[in-house]
This record gives structure tokens, C-alpha cells and sequence, in this order.
């Protein structure tokens, strides 16, 4: 049986029911986040970038100390009343009122500990949308945008497991599984922060460890979709999804050689930033 967590409570799936938040709150949107070995390493980072949300949209309310540690607690908690025992994401729903703010939490369990990593290799397209061009809020991470959505549902039923975004200048950006990361024989090639793309908590776990490997990374804002071609491999990273391995795009297809190594020493980061006592 799945549990949620409504109102501060732990309630079962027959006695789940959010229809006073969905029918009260004009808006709602979801924060997904990683956990393994009984924690969530940037669960602090995720509510420190709500609380900022909450401001600047004007709100008057906040998610207070004794809020956060409470709500840790009881996801925890939930976490073990599902019997999330490996890893998984917490999906943390977040109603959003004129006067208050409401939650509800649902578990999505995994099979390993370690961060995904889809070996099987996905297809991807070169979306037609384009992104605006520069850095994005901080905030923009807890709230996907609309092309990111639009874009998923196209990609319902067809051959493609993702799409590469670019911007208006023509740069490749993210796709919608999270940022990409190309390699062409010892250099790692991802876009710049300037290109449009997300500063989000594994980006930077990800370039730390492609260092780690030796290999020299290269952040650029004019990597076009015709570069792809020379590469030897590639792949998407989000805290959401994992790793992906792109098997390929268009004619081209990539082999899998060091995308695996990178996750693993990337997942060792992830665990030795917390024993330090850091957020990652």
C-alpha cells in the first residue's frame, strides 16, 4: 500500500484525498528530490529556494525553522512507511494561496542507492522551441516551464526518450531531462550558465567529478546541434531523472565509455559533501 503525507499526517492511499487543495489553491507545482542512504541531501537547498519563491512573488508566508525540521521528520518518515529502504525521489507538491500554502508528499521509490543511470540509451530530437538565452533565477529549478511541459507531451508515444533544447541564438541549452554533457575524447563539453541553461544541485557534482577522471571540461555558450556529430558520446543529468546515456541523435549514434564512471565518482561527491556537513 502507498502513503502520503496530507496535512502534516501520514495518510493511506484509501484515505488519500487532495481535493480541498486542489479545488482552494490556484496554484500548484511539484519539487522532486533525490534521496538514498536514509537522506535528502538538498532538501535544505530546495526549501531555502521555495521560502525565496514565496517572496518574490509577494507572499506574506514562509517556511519557518520549526516548519522545515517537522516536515524533514515526517518525510523520513514516510520514506520508511513505504518501504523506500534503496533511494528514490521525494515528490514534495506545493499549493500555493494568497493567505497560506499547503503540501502534500508522495515517495517514488528506486531499486539501487546510487543515482540512476539508464544504460539502455534513449533517442533524441532537436526540439523546434527555443529557450531564452542568459541565466536563469535560481528559483526557475523548482518550477519547470511551460516549453519543458509542452515538450514532454510530445514526446508521449513517440520514439524519442528526450529533446535538446537550443536558444534563440541557436545554442544548445539543456534538454528536458535536465543539462547535457558531451564528450570528445578526453574533453568534456557542456553549455555555459550564460547559454540558458540550469544551475541545478548535480551540474556542478557533475563537472567535479569529469575533473576528478581527468578529463578537462569545457563550459561553452555556442555549441551547436551540428556539433554533435563529432562527438563521442553524450548525456543528460538532473536530479529528477539520473543519468541518461543518449544513444543518439539524428543518424549519429554514441558509444558508452565514461558516462558510467562519471555517475559513480558523481554519486561518491553527492555522500562525502554530507559527511563534511555540507549541502553538496
Amino acid at each position: 500500500m502507498e502513503f502520503y503525507l496530507q496535512k502534516g499526517k501520514i495518510t493511506s492511499h484509501e484515505d488519500f484525498n487532495p481535493r480541498e487543495e486542489w479545488l482552494m489553491y490556484p496554484s500548484h507545482w511539484t519539487v522532486k528530490m533525490w534521496f538514498a542512504h536514509g537522506e535528502i541531501p538538498f532538501f535544505s537547498k530546495f526549501i531555502d529556494l521555495i521560502n525565496r519563491h514565496f517572496e518574490e512573488h509577494e507572499r506574506e508566508y514562509r517556511i519557518s525553522e520549526t516548519t522545515r525540521s517537522e516536515m524533514l521528520r515526517m518525510i523520513l518518515r514516510l520514506i520508511n512507511k513505504n518501504k523506500a529502504y534503496m533511494g528514490g525521489w521525494v515528490n514534495l507538491t506545493v499549493f500555493e494561496g494568497i493567505l497560506d500554502w499547503k503540501y502534500i508528499v508522495r515517495i517514488e521509490k528506486y531499486h539501487e542507492r546510487m543515482i540512476p543511470f539508464y544504460e539502455n540509451g534513449i533517442l533524441a530530437r532537436i526540439s523546434e522551441e527555443k529557450i531564452r538565452i542568459g541565466r536563469k533565477p535560481e528559483t526557475s529549478l523548482i518550477k519547470s516551464e511551460a516549453i519543458i511541459t509542452w515538450e514532454m507531451l510530445k514526446l508521449a508515444g513517440s520514439r524519442y526518450g528526450d529533446s535538446i533544447f537550443c536558444n534563440d541564438e541557436g545554442a544548445i541549452v539543456a534538454t528536458t531531462g535536465g543539462n547535457l554533457f558531451t564528450i570528445e575524447n578526453e574533453t568534456v563539453y557542456t553549455p555555459s550558465l550564460n547559454s540558458g541553461c540550469n544551475n541545478d544541485n548535480f551540474r556542478q557534482l557533475v563537472i567535479r567529478a569529469c575533473e576528478i577522471l581527468k578529463l578537462k571540461v569545457v563550459e561553452r555558450d555556442d555549441i551547436e546541434p551540428g556539433t554533435l556529430s563529432k562527438m563521442d558520446e553524450v548525456f543528460t543529468v538532473s536530479e529528477k531523472t539520473g543519468f541518461k546515456w543518449i544513444l543518439g541523435v539524428g543518424i549519429k549514434r554514441f558509444v558508452k565509455r565514461k558516462s558510467e564512471s562519471i555517475r559513480e565518482v558523481t554519486d561518491q561527491l553527492l555522500w562525502i559533501s554530507r559527511r563534511q556537513g555540507s549541502d553538496g
